[in-house]
């Protein structure tokens, strides 16, 4: 009996010092968690500390800039097929500017997620890589092309399997 009673004794000892150890561990780890947080909160108050206030002037310049850029994405919008400034011999090629083409994904409600621009001014292609709603690509593409004007040389639709998104690739040639 006597032995029982110290076998009984000695196991809860030894659970006894476990649960603490492992209390101890887990209770280290939430300080180095803590101790990582507050290091990086003073890293980030260091850098706020160094920034510049803002300056009137220049939120007024890029104000200025910002506002030239619009007007001249507004300025290039895509021509209506029969206009008078098409001509018939030109309906094989492209009739849009980036920034026509831009300025219809923000219409759309389409955010672009890459642009790359290869060639020249006079031969040069855009690839636009997109993630987007497939709907509101297709209500894009149909105003992007009209009657005798398809500016996509290549699309590659891919869907994102679960949702309403696709990943879309498109390429075109600009002017």
């Amino acid at each position: 009996m006597n032995s029982t009673a110290n076998f009984r004794k000695t196991v809860k000892v030894l659970c006894a010092g476990t649960l603490s150890l492992l209390f101890l561990w887990l209770l280290a780890g939430r300080g180095l968690k803590l101790k990582r947080a507050l290091d990086s909160f003073r890293a980030y108050q260091g850098r706020i500390a160094v920034l510049v206030p803002d300056d009137p002037a220049r939120r007024a310049e890029l104000a200025g800039y910002l506002a030239s850029l619009r007007e001249g994405a507004s300025a290039l919008r895509p021509l209506e097929p029969g206009g008078p400034e098409e001509s018939p011999a030109a309906d094989a090629g492209p009739k849009m500017g980036i920034a026509a083409v831009r300025e219809l994904l923000r219409a759309a409600g389409i955010r672009g997620e890459r642009l790359r621009l290869d060639g020249k001014e006079e031969n040069g292609s855009a690839e636009l890589t997109l993630r987007c709603e497939t709907i509101k690509f297709f209500e894009f593409l149909s105003k992007l092309s009209g009657p005798g004007r398809c500016p996509v040389d290549y699309l590659s639709i891919r869907a994102v399997s679960g949702s309403l998104y696709s990943d879309i690739v498109m390429r075109f040639k600009y002017e």
